[in-house]
């Protein structure tokens, strides 16, 4: 597709212009209304022909990317814009923060389960101390003397099986060679 017959057939214009040749606002239309009437220039048109071969899209209109290329600054200083970016910005940070919080919300329940286990352990070792000086404190038992082990019946150990198997008896001769 030419260029030329692209750029002719959508810069045709009817509007009202002013001395310097530019097309003069209606009320009530918009802002950028007047980007819709004015010529397409020949490289914004070379640029659409260009788009085409690159993304094999055949329905790009030569006005749309005039439109496109013409206005995208218009569009990053917009209000909407802005706010877009300022919404974006808190959304990021309202996150970031929430990171933090989780963080140290983690970081005190360490603390948390790592003083439960110390005082555990207080308490085991607390435990332990108790238990030793019970046993120093307590009437110790005396062991059995050897007199009173001689005066002791003596009982007799119960026979304990053997885990041995009974030998097999030899196996007989029975070629007559001695």
């Amino acid at each position: 597709m030419a260029v030329s017959k692209k750029v002719a057939a959508a810069s045709k214009s009817t509007a009202k212009q002013d001395v310097a040749g530019r097309r003069v606002a209606k009320k009530g239309e918009p802002q950028h209304a007047a980007y819709v009437e004015k010529t397409i220039p020949t490289r914004i048109g070379e640029f659409a022909d260009w788009l085409e071969t690159q993304t094999g899209y055949t329905d790009l209109d030569p006005r749309s990317v005039y439109l496109g290329s013409a206005l995208r600054g218009a569009f990053q200083k917009s209000e909407e814009n802005q706010e877009r970016i300022a919404a974006r910005a808190q959304e990021i940070k309202d996150q970031a923060e929430a990171r933090a919080q989780a963080k140290i919300d983690r970081a005190a329940a360490k603390e948390q389960r790592a003083a439960e286990r110390a005082e555990k352990a207080a308490a085991r070792e607390a435990a332990k101390a108790e238990a030793a000086a019970e046993a120093k404190a307590a009437p110790a038992k005396k062991a059995p003397t050897k007199a009173a082990a001689k005066k002791a019946p003596a009982k007799a150990a119960p026979a304990k099986p053997t885990r041995r198997r009974p030998a097999k008896p030899a196996a007989a001769d029975t070629d007559g060679d001695f």
